[in-house]
C-alpha cells in the first residue's frame, strides 16, 4: 500500500494529466516524506472538529499540529513493527467484523422492522403465558410432541380468564408461574423475545395464541388486556430500605419513618428537602428523589402503578411496599409519546441487536447468494449424514479414512470487486462437523437434523466472510473506518509503551517530577467531624448531651447507640454521619472562629445542624499519595511532551502553510 502511494506520487511529477489533479488537491504536509493532500486532511478535519465543536473547537492551523502528532506517532508504531503483532492483528479484526455488521444486513428489511416496533410501541399489552420447555436443537420428533401438547391444552382451555392462570400454575415450565399464575403484567416492544412480541401483538385481547416457538420452547399467550401506551414518566421517590432485613422491630421502625415522612409532606415539607435528609436511595436523594426516566415495564408493578395512577404533575402518593422497601412517590411530568423520527435510530440500533434482526440478515444471506451465483449440490451434502456415528455424540467422531469424500457442495463467484471463484468441498464440511461441537453431546440429535443444519450454518459463515473481504473494495466509507481502527489501535498500543504504563511504573520518575512539580493542587481546609441534623433544637440539645457523655470516655461516638436513645419515638429526630468535608461544604460552621469541638447550633431548612469537629484539617499541597492520579498524569503529559519532541527530530515533517489557508 505504502508502495502505491509513492508510485502514484512520482507520477505525478511527470505526468500532466495527473500534475492537474495534484492542483486540485495539493499536497498540504509531508510526514516522514509521505504526503497527506488537504482533502484527505479537510475530511479529518471536519469529522473530528466538528464533534467537538461544543467542547474545544480548533482553527485549523491548531488541528494540524494535533494531527501531525498523531501521524508521527503512527509512523514511530509502524517503525516498531507493532502493526505485525499476532495482538494487533487479532484486535484489528475483531473490530473489522463490528464495523461489517452495518453491511451485513439488508437495510429496507431493517427498515421495515424498525416501522413495526413503533406502531407496537403505541400500545402496552398484559398477557398471560404457559411455557413448554423445548431446546432450540431437540429434534423434530421431540418438538412436534411438544407442540401437539400445547396445541391440545390450548383446545382444552374453554374460559381463558379464569382457565388460563390455573393451567399455568398447574402446567406451566417457567418457575415462576406457580406463584404468579403466568402473569407477565403489562409490556411494550423490546421487552420480550421477538417471536413471543410478535404473537401478543397479534393475538386478540381475551384469546389464547396457538402455541408459540421462541429459544426457550413453546408458549401459550393470552392476551388479557390492552391500552394506549403510557408513555414515558419523570418521577420521584423517597425511599426507605428493608432489603432481606428480618427483625420485626427494625422493619416497624422502617415503617414508622416513613409514615413520618409521609406526615411532613402532607403538612407541606418540601419533597426534594425530605428526600435529601432521609432517603436511602444515595443516587436519587441528591437531585431531589429524582429517578431516570422510565416506562411500562421498566419498573415493578406496583411502583410503576402508583406513580402513573397519579392524575397530575406534582401529586404524590401514601407509602407503598415493594420487596426493596418502602417508598414514596412523586409525579413530576409524563412525557408524550414522541413522534418516529425522534427514535427511529434508537429502534434501529435496537432492531440490530435484537432478535428479529433475524429477517435482515436472512435477506442479506438470499441477496449475497444471488450476487455471487451460488450453486449447491445437494446429494453431496446429504450423502455425509451416514457418517454421524455413535462416536460423534461421545467427542471421540474421527475424520481418518474420510479423505475420499472431496465432492463439491456449493460454489461462489466475484466477476467485479475481487475476482475470485471460490468452491467448497465434503472435506470443508466434514471439518466443520468435527469443529462445531453443539450436537456432539447425548441425546442423539439425528443425523437428517445435524448435518443440513449446520450445512446451512457453514454456508453463511464462509458467506459472510466472502463479503466481508469485499467491503473495503464496495464502500470507501468502511476502508476509511477500518484506516482510522487501525492506526487507532497503534496509537493506542504505542501510548501505553510510551507514556501511560512507563508514568504508573517509573515510581522513582515519578516522585522526582512530583518534587520539582511547582504547581501542586491544594487540599482546602477541611474538618474531620461527626455532623447532627435535628428536628429541634430540644432534640439537638439532647444529643449534644448523650454525645458529649460518649466522648469524654471514648475517642469514637457509637452512632447506633445515639440513634437508638434518640430515634425511639421517631425515625426522624435525628439524623448523625461521620465524614471528612470541605469547609467550605458545611454552611453552618464558621471557618474563622472554628475550633475542634462542638459546633454552635444553626437551623438550616427547619432541622437543627451541628457538628463535632474531630480534628481540623488545614490547607495545604496535596501529597503524592493523595493526589497520585493528579500527578500521574501531569507526569505522562510531560514525558508525551518529551517523545514527541523526539519524533519530530526523527521524523522529517514539511508543511505547505499556503495550502492551510481556507
Amino acid at each position: 500500500m505504502k508502495r502505491n502511494t509513492l508510485f502514484i506520487a512520482s507520477l505525478w511529477a511527470c505526468t500532466s494529466g495527473l500534475f492537474a489533479q495534484n492542483i486540485q488537491d495539493p499536497v498540504l504536509v509531508r510526514i516522514n516524506n509521505k504526503p497527506v493532500t488537504r482533502s484527505e486532511f479537510e475530511a479529518v478535519y471536519n469529522k473530528n472538529n466538528t464533534a467537538s465543536q461544543a467542547i474545544d473547537p480548533k482553527t485549523r492551523e491548531e488541528y494540524l499540529d494535533l494531527y501531525i502528532n498523531f501521524r508521527l506517532k503512527v509512523e514511530e508504531a509502524m517503525a516498531m513493527g507493532l502493526d505485525t503483532s499476532a495482538a494487533f492483528k487479532k484486535e484489528l479484526e475483531g473490530y473489522r467484523r463490528q464495523l461489517a455488521a452495518p453491511y451485513l444486513n439488508v437495510r429496507t428489511v431493517t427498515d421495515d422492522l424498525v416501522k413495526e416496533a413503533f406502531e407496537r410501541s403505541r400500545e402496552d399489552v398484559h398477557a398471560y403465558h404457559i411455557l413448554f420447555i423445548a431446546n432450540s436443537d431437540a429434534d423434530p420428533k421431540d418438538t412436534l410432541t411438544i407442540y401437539r401438547k400445547a396445541l391440545a391444552i390450548k383446545k382444552s382451555i374453554k374460559n381463558p380468564a379464569t382457565d388460563f392462570p390455573k393451567l399455568a400454575r398447574e402446567l406451566s415450565e417457567d418457575p415462576s408461574a406457580k406463584e404468579n399464575s403466568g402473569d407477565l403484567g403489562f409490556f411494550n416492544v423490546f421487552q420480550m423475545v421477538y417471536p413471543f412480541e410478535t404473537a401478543a401483538y397479534n393475538t386478540p385481547v381475551g384469546k389464547v395464541s396457538d402455541p408459540v416457538r421462541s429459544t426457550f420452547g413453546y408458549h401459550l399467550i393470552y392476551v388479557a388486556e390492552r391500552r394506549p401506551a403510557r408513555g414515558k414518566m419523570r418521577a420521584a421517590h423517597i425511599f426507605v430500605e428493608t432489603g432481606e432485613e428480618k427483625d420485626a422491630e427494625i422493619l416497624k421502625q422502617k415503617e414508622q419513618k416513613i409514615n413520618e415522612i409521609y406526615a411532613k409532606l402532607k403538612a407541606g415539607d418540601d419533597f426534594a428537602k425530605l428526600a435529601a435528609e432521609f432517603s436511602d436511595d444515595t443516587r436519587s436523594a441528591g437531585q431531589g428523589g429524582e429517578l431516570p426516566l422510565f416506562g411500562t415495564g421498566q419498573m415493578v408493578q406496583i411502583f410503576e402503578d402508583a406513580v402513573y395512577g397519579l392524575a397530575a404533575n406534582g401529586d404524590v402518593a401514601a407509602p407503598i411496599q415493594t420487596d426493596y422497601g418502602w417508598h414514596i412517590v412523586k409525579r413530576l411530568e409524563l412525557k408524550p409519546l414522541p413522534e418516529f423520527d425522534a427514535v427511529k435510530d434508537e429502534y434501529a440500533e435496537r432492531v440490530k441487536r435484537d432478535g428479529r434482526n433475524i429477517q435482515s440478515k436472512e435477506a442479506f444471506y438470499a441477496l449475497v447468494k444471488k450476487e455471487y451465483g451460488y450453486t449447491e449440490q445437494l446429494k453431496n451434502i446429504t450423502a455425509l449424514e451416514k457418517l454421524i456415528s455413535d462416536s460423534y455424540y461421545e467427542g471421540s467422531w474421527s475424520t481418518d479414512g474420510l479423505d475420499k469424500y472431496d465432492k463439491p457442495i456449493f460454489k461462489i463467484e466475484d466477476k467485479v470487486y475481487m475476482p475470485e471463484v471460490r468452491e467448497f468441498t465434503q472435506q470443508d464440511l466434514i471439518k466443520y462437523l468435527n469443529e462445531n461441537k453443539k450436537y456432539q453431546r447425548k441425546p442423539k440429535t439425528s443425523p437428517s437434523l445435524i448435518v443440513p443444519t449446520l450445512f446451512e450454518q457453514f454456508v453463511k459463515d464462509r458467506l459472510t466472510d466472502f463479503e466481508t473481504e469485499r467491503l473495503s473494495a464496495k464502500y470507501p466509507e468502511y476502508r476509511a473506518l477500518i484506516n482510522e481502527y487501525h492506526d487507532g489501535i497503534l496509537l493506542f498500543e504505542l501510548m501505553d509503551k510510551k507514556v501511560w504504563s512507563k508514568a504508573v511504573k517509573d515510581t522513582s520518575g515519578l516522585r522526582a517530577f512530583y518534587d520539582a512539580f511547582s504547581n501542586k493542587p491544594v487540599w482546602p481546609l477541611r474538618y474531620r467531624l461527626y455532623t447532627f441534623s435535628c428536628k429541634d433544637e430540644a432534640t439537638a440539645k439532647r444529643v449534644k448531651k448523650l454525645a458529649g457523655k460518649q466522648l469524654k470516655t471514648s475517642k469514637d461516638l457509637d452512632i447506633n447507640t445515639l440513634n437508638k436513645e434518640i430515634n425511639a419515638d421517631s425515625q426522624l429526630n435525628m439524623e448523625c454521619a461521620f465524614t471528612i468535608l470541605p469547609a467550605k461544604n458545611v454552611d453552618y460552621i464558621d471557618s474563622n472562629k472554628v475550633a475542634t469541638g462542638f459546633t454552635p447550633f444553626a437551623r438550616r431548612n427547619d432541622f437543627v445542624k451541628f457538628a463535632y469537629i474531630k480534628e481540623i484539617l488545614p490547607a495545604g499541597p496535596k501529597k503524592l499519595a493523595e493526589a497520585r492520579g493528579f500527578y500521574t498524569t501531569a507526569y505522562q503529559d510531560s514525558l508525551e511532551k518529551e517523545w514527541l519532541a523526539d519524533l519530530r527530530n526523527r521524523f522529517p515533517v514539511e508543511i505547505n502553510k499556503e495550502v492551510l489557508k481556507p
